[in-house]
């Protein structure tokens, strides 16, 4: 195999790419993108932060699926500035590090894109070793992740889903 697949790995993209280490390159793609799924996603208010398509189209356009993982997220993200502080103030950066990958993952998976790119600079600030670039990468993150768990929005559009 000479490619590869970047995560997160949309389920489009996943299955061309089977087709063409089959052979079958010229085939149909069965799939269908978020936009032709649901459209009433699309044309619905946006949420700061996220990008509600591309996120769609990793869960094969199932609103259902894609509210439950935003909620998740949410959730696996109130404690987050604290734990990460508990793990800098205690000089863990490896637990720290590991903390900004697993979350930068789980942004992209619900399409909290700009989020996950924060992560990942914070994570490199953290290898490098670089603190003259900690405390504006930092505040970057910060403001981030304050603008997502503060959001009416993504509340609203979570508790649709519970009615």
């Amino acid at each position: 195999m000479d490619s590869f697949l970047v995560k997160p790995v949309s389920p489009n993209v996943l299955r061309e790419e089977i087709s063409r280490l089959l052979g079958d390159a010229g085939s149909p793609v069965s799939g269908k993108s978020a936009s032709e799924i649901a459209p009433t996603m699309a044309l619905s208010e946006p949420l700061p932060g996220i990008d509600k398509q591309s996120a769609l189209e990793l869960v094969g356009g199932d609103l259902d699926i894609y509210r439950e993982a935003l909620k998740l997220f949410v959730i696996s993200i109130r404690n987050l500035e604290k734990s990460f502080g508990d793990s800098l103030r205690r000089g863990c950066f490896s637990d720290a590090g590991k903390t900004l990958h697993r979350t930068k993952g789980a942004a992209m998976a619900i399409g909290a894109n700009a989020f996950a790119r924060s992560c990942a600079e914070l994570e490199k600030t953290l290898e490098e070793q670089m603190p003259e670039s900690l405390e504006p990468t930092l505040d970057l993150w910060l403001r981030q992740l304050n603008q997502l768990l503060g959001s009416k929005e993504i509340e609203a559009f979570i508790r649709e889903g519970s009615q």
